[in-house]
């Protein structure tokens, strides 16, 4: 028999999170079950002839995938798709200076650090530590013109823009009215 998804559960999570897999034909041992979602690999912790459990891949490239399940030799496609719970930036400082260290608080922030992505005002910047609720990056030399900074935080391919913005307490010199 063709194995067969009828449902997943949760429908969303996060990176690590286990996502129960629901249907019918599934083998009842893990290495003889394989999931991807997209090209990556799912770990599987468990399987019976109807649930598999598997953990959601550190390499998801992609918010939206669905499960494409290997099982009795043959394959079948998750007809609804999973989806990342997209992060959310919940705190950032009201000022700092260029090359100074911050921290961005918020949630669903990817558990490998240099798996995010920050931005300050298009900037991509390094990412010196973190984890799924908190990273710490160097803030880089502007040139700031305005004197304050947008934050962004990508994760996947899911952005997110911070609703405040900081200032930047650097001294410039504006002798343009255009950046080179």
């Amino acid at each position: 028999h063709k194995p067969v998804i009828e449902s997943f559960s949760p429908s969303y999570g996060n990176f690590r999170d286990t996502i129960s897999i629901i249907g019918q034909h599934f083998d009842r041992v893990n290495a003889r079950n394989k999931v991807l979602m997209g090209s990556n690999v799912a770990e599987i912790i468990s399987s019976s002839r109807n649930i598999i459990k598997v953990v959601i891949p550190d390499d998801l490239d992609k918010s939206i995938s669905r499960f494409n399940l290997s099982a009795q030799l043959q394959n079948t496609i998750s007809e609804t798709s999973f989806r990342l719970i997209a992060p959310e930036i919940s705190k950032i400082p009201e000022c700092c200076y260029s090359y100074s260290e911050i921290e961005i608080k918020g949630k669903h922030f990817h558990p490998i650090p240099y798996k995010n992505k920050v931005f300050i005002e298009d900037i991509e910047t390094q990412v010196l530590s973190g984890n799924t609720e908190s990273l710490t990056i160097e803030v880089p030399m502007g040139p700031f013109p305005r004197g304050h900074a947008s934050v962004k935080v990508q994760v996947a391919d899911t952005m997110v823009l911070s609703e405040s913005e900081f200032c930047i307490k650097d001294n410039w010199l504006m002798i343009s009215n255009s950046l080179p």
